[in-house]
């Protein structure tokens, strides 16, 4: 008798969890099945673009100039204290 109300009791439970989770993904599956934006055609593009940079720097050639690298501040000042101790040991 025990087994059959806690198996009932987990059926209702796992019904009660499931309704919402599978709403969910309806949701999504329809959102992303109307969406007119393709993922893939903007992979393609991209993969050309890289491929075209890629080509062009085996060729000695490149469509990008060299990027400069530029000192950056700390994320915050530093005491003078703080630095003359850190000197002394």
């Amino acid at each position: 008798m025990k087994s059959a109300l806690l198996t009932a009791l987990l059926c209702a439970a796992a019904a009660v969890t499931i309704g919402p989770a599978l709403l969910v993904v309806a949701a999504l599956y329809i959102w992303v099945s109307t969406s007119q934006v393709r993922f893939e055609e903007g992979s393609i593009a991209i993969a050309a673009k890289r491929a075209a940079i890629r080509n062009a720097g085996q060729r000695g050639d490149p469509l990008r100039p060299a990027r400069t690298i530029k000192a950056m501040p700390g994320p915050f000042p530093l005491p003078a204290e703080a630095d003359s101790a850190c000197r002394r040991s």
